[in-house]
């Protein structure tokens, strides 16, 4: 996906925000402007930036927000977290480097998560944009799930992610599980989600199953929807808006990138 507005103007970069969403494989960049109308799209292999994208990342933008995913990740009560006591809860992580380690309240979920960026796509957009603000990706799917968790009954989300897999679990309407599995093939991720229904007791089918991020391909769509009684697509709170049809056909994917 390569698309430039013939609105976009250099001239008025200090009315643009560059949004970025990073993964182990593949970057999306998208400039908006004040009225959530995008101006430029870029899809590139991380390894292998486009001229195009290069262009775009030399320009001075006053305000970035990237999307990075987490390489550790564990969550905590919020009545009993302490934040004096980080360094206890980074040796649950791949990196016990305490300096490393974050906190955030999970609005709703009674709990704290403590987690890490992954270092190495975090510190890459950190040397470019030092004054960016960093969302971690796990944040913003709980707090789009939240309007589809009801009191009663089970709910299993995917979130799809770089060939990676997020997967989150709320029974009768608290909080259970999230984590994350690679996934390379959809054997992998039916493995996965029998797994969780087992370890859940859940018989059959899920009564809910909320779906978000870009699904590889329809192989992915028609499996899950063989797993649950129904299915709900999670999308951003903050309505984007394209002129060209191809660009808005990619923004459902792009639900985490839109919401901060």
């Amino acid at each position: 996906m390569n698309y430039t507005s013939d609105h976009f103007n250099i001239q008025y970069l200090p009315h643009y925000t560059l949004l970025v969403k990073t993964g182990f494989h593949i970057d999306t960049l998208v400039v908006i402007d004040e009225n959530n109308s995008i101006q430029v799209m870029i899809e590139y292999e991380s390894e292998q930036p486009e001229p195009s994208a290069l262009q775009l990342l030399s320009l001075p933008f006053s305000k970035v927000k990237v999307v990075v995913p987490h390489q550790g990740l564990v969550f905590v009560p919020t009545e009993v977290f302490q934040e004096d006591a980080l360094e206890e809860y980074s040796e649950f992580l791949v990196d016990d480097q305490v300096e490393n380690t974050k906190f955030q309240q999970v609005a709703m979920n009674g709990v704290t998560a403590v987690y890490q960026f992954d270092m190495f796509l975090y510190n890459r957009w950190k040397t470019l944009f030092p004054e960016a603000q960093f969302i971690p990706e796990f944040q913003v799917v709980l707090e789009q799930a939240q309007a589809h968790i009801p009191l009663q009954g089970d709910v299993v989300g995917v979130h799809f992610g770089d060939q990676v897999v997020d997967i989150f679990v709320f029974i009768n309407g608290q909080f259970q599980l999230y984590n994350t599995f690679e996934v390379y093939g959809l054997e992998d991720l039916t493995y996965y989600m029998l797994r969780i229904f087992s370890n859940f007791h859940i018989k059959d089918k899920v009564q809910k199953l909320l779906i978000s991020g870009e699904i590889p391909e329809d192989i992915y769509r028609i499996r899950l929807t063989q797993l649950a009684e129904k299915i709900e697509v999670m999308q951003a709170k903050v309505k984007i808006h394209a002129d060209v049809p191809r660009v808005e056909e990619q923004l459902a994917g792009l639900n985490t990138l839109f919401e901060y």
